[in-house]
Order: structure tokens, then sequence, then C-alpha cells
């Protein structure tokens, strides 16, 4: 109720017209802009009404309100809340003045024609560079304008690039980062549907790419995949976490995901529409909450291993069946509230995976894995260079597998094994 009184006695103290378009309330003397009810075109934020400035735009106060043109911040105002301006699409530049001094996360972020952010000389906290929006110092990139298009150098002398700080850039085709970069925020990339290659200098000592791919400098980390990167892609082996929202928006049709994966982390691959077909492999442990998140076209997400531990939303809005291999355990029915099935390959093959695989006391053991109810003849030699196979057990599948044990392998120097029909 108090909050509701500040409101009215601030109405009566604006003009009609300030009245017609502005949602605001007032603190100690001073007015922030809420929200905005106005009609579009070109926006005038007053700086001052009866003596109270305008010092503040709140969070998500203009937010997707693509019928504005332009605005005018007076220079009264000091602080610009997140999201302040995030999807006003018809906005082409903004002026900043030398009061500002904060500004919220993604405040102008996603606008698609916005193509400049000028900040004044003498702003002692903000700076701009051919319209882009950076620390006073150039050390931190804060926002690149969406609607500007080509490839992109990030000045060396930048080591942060904030999060959310290209999102909705869909006209940059490419990314060159340097080697002062050592801070990437989340999402930093995400939606910018055109863009191909993320490439980093060589020398830099946090992030490398590979094939225009972003990673961390171990590449134990996959980062970021360009969203216009299309076609099919195999995560390395040596990678171990995929990132949060590092596939988001991308145009990519097939994906095979290394066994030395073992993270698959939030909204991994949310919002991917022609991504058809996923196969993980058998070190993945975890897989967090909307990773595959309304992918329209995925039919089938394929597990090489046990089951991992998953959240209920990790497939939500996917029309999508997770299939398994026999031998595998902790699979269900359903998986992370999909269905689930057996997964039907051409050819027995072994696991090598799991606490049963290996030397043992008792031999040298494996699974057989096949859907199907076939017998499978294993079959072993010592020298590959010369092989002479020989036939070790015909072995029934039962619910599509077998637990196979050599307890001779020890008699020889090697041992190698295959499989085949009878």
């Amino acid at each position: 109720m108090k909050i509701l009184q500040v409101l009215l006695i601030s109405l009566v103290l604006l003009p009609a017209a300030a009245r017609a378009q502005f949602i605001f309330t007032t603190n100690n003397g001073a007015i922030t802009i809420m929200g905005y009810a106005g009609a579009g075109g070109a926006v005038t934020i007053p700086g001052s009404t009866n003596g109270l400035p305008v010092t503040r735009i709140g969070n998500g106060a203009f937010q997707n309100k693509i019928a504005m043109t332009s605005v005018v911040i007076p220079s009264s105002v000091t602080n610009i809340g997140s999201d302040a301006f995030q999807g006003c699409n018809g906005l082409t530049s903004v002026a900043l003045s030398e009061q500002i001094k904060a500004i919220g996360l993604f405040a102008f972020g996603n606008c698609r024609k916005l193509t400049a952010i000028t900040v004044d000389p003498l702003n002692p906290f903000y700076g701009g560079m051919n319209g882009i929006l950076f620390s006073k110092d150039h050390t931190t990139l804060i926002q690149f304008p969406a609607g500007l298009s080509g490839p992109y150098t990030i000045p060396e002398g930048v080591t942060r690039i904030q999060s959310q700080a290209f999102v909705g850039s869909t006209k940059l085709v490419s990314v060159l980062i340097p080697g002062s970069v050592t801070n990437i925020g989340s999402d930093a990339f995400e939606y910018c549907i055109s863009l191909s290659a993320i490439t980093v200098d060589a020398n830099n000592p946090v992030y490398g790419s590979v094939e225009g791919v972003l990673f961390d400098k171990s590449q134990a980390s996959l980062v970021a995949y360009p969203a216009g990167k299309g076609g099919d892609y195999i995560v390395p082996g040596g990678v171990t976490r995929i990132g949060p929202y590092a596939f988001a928006y991308a145009s990519l049709t097939n994906i095979t995901i290394a066994d030395s994966v073992t993270s698959i982390e939030d909204g991994a691959f949310i919002f991917c529409p022609s991504l058809a077909g996923v196969i993980i492999g058998s070190g993945i442990t975890n897989i967090s909450g909307n990773a595959f998140f309304d992918c329209s076209s995925l039919s089938g997400v394929y597990f090489r291993g046990n089951a991992p531990s998953a959240d209920n939303t990790a497939f939500s809005y996917d029309a999508t069946t997770v299939y398994y291999l026999p031998g595998t355990v902790g699979w269900e029915a359903t998986f992370a509230d999909v269905p689930t099935a057996p997964w039907l390959l051409p050819n027995p093959i072994i696991l090598n995976q799991g606490l049963g695989f290996g030397a043992l006391t008792n031999g040298f053991s494996f699974t057989i894995s096949w859907a199907t109810n076939a017998g499978v003849v294993v079959e072993a030699c010592t020298d590959l260079a010369s092989p002479v196979w020989q036939p070790l057990q015909t072995n029934t599948l039962v619910d599509g597998s077998f637990y196979f044990t050599d307890a001779a392998w020890a008699d020889y120097p090697d041992r190698f094994y295959r499989l085949r029909s009878p």
C-alpha cells in the first residue's frame, strides 16, 4: 500500500503528457522510470518534473517496446537498469551522457537495428569505440549493438567480455578474440544465428578455439559453438564438460559427444531446431535442466553408457526417444520424462566400460551388447599382424546382452578379441 501511495503522489507531479507515457516511482525526491505506455516513435524521457529529477531507468522499463525508433536519455539519469531497453528492435542509436555511472546487464541487448551506442567523452565510467559500449578503460566489452554486421575483431587490451554481450547479434559472422581476454561471461554469443566462427589468438592463456568452436585453453570445457555453424559435429575426445548454453540456437543437424564428456550443463542445446540426432558417450554422469529444451526435430538420443543422472526438464518440449545399449544399467521405461527403447545396432559390440570390464581375478571379462537374441561367437588371437582367430565361445544373448569371461587369458602374452555372428 505504501508503494501505491508513492506512485499516486508522483502521478500528480507530472504533466498529463508524461502521465500518459511513463510509469514511475519516487524515492528520496528522485524519479525512477519503471515502464512505458506510449505509442513509440521518438521518445524523450523528461529530465525533471516539478523540481524532481529523473535519475533512474528501472529494470526492463522499456523492454520489447518495438515501436520506439529513438530515445533521448536526459543528463539527469545516472543509472540504467538491467534489460532496460532489451528487445527494442526499432532503436538505431543510443547516446549516453557523462552522468551515467551504472548500466545493468543486457540494458541494450537484442535491439536488432541498433548499430551505435555512443558515450560522452567526459563520462568517467563508460566509453565507446566504433559504436560498441566498453568500460571507461576499454578492458570490458559491455554491449555489442545487435544491428552491427560482418566480422568483428575484439581490440587487444580487452580482458573481459560481459555476460550476454553479443546476444541477438544476428548479422555477426565471425569473432576474433585476442590474447588479452581472460574472462568471457555466460551466454556471451547466444542467438548469433549467422556466427560461423569464434577464433582465439594462439597466445591467449585461458581460451582456445578449434575449427571455429570456443573452448577453454585445455580443451576440457566446450564454451560456445557458433550458432551459424551447421552440419554434423563430433565433440573432440578430452572434452569433459559442455558448458551452459554452449550450443544454444545452433543450426547443427547431428552431434556425437565423446566418451570423455561427463557433464552437459544447463540449456546446452536449448532451441536447436534442426538437431535430429544425438549420440552421447559412455562417460556421461549428469545432464542438467533444459539441456535439450525445445529441439523440435530431435527424434533420437542414443546413449553408449549407463543411465546418468538427469533433470526431468532435460528434454522438455522434445518429441524424442532415448535409446540405450543392452547390457548397460540404470534404464527404465522412461528417462527424464521421455520414453526409452533398446538401441538396435547392425552388429554386436563389446562394451568397454563398467566395473565388469577388463582383467579380473577370474579372467578377462566384458559385456556383449546387441539388441537381438541371436547367437554371437567370441573369437581370440595372439597376433594382430598375422591373426589366426580361434572361436572361444558361442553365446546366446538374453535381452540383448551377454557377459563373457575368458579364464585362460593370462596364459598368453597378448590376447585380442572379436565378435561375429554364427
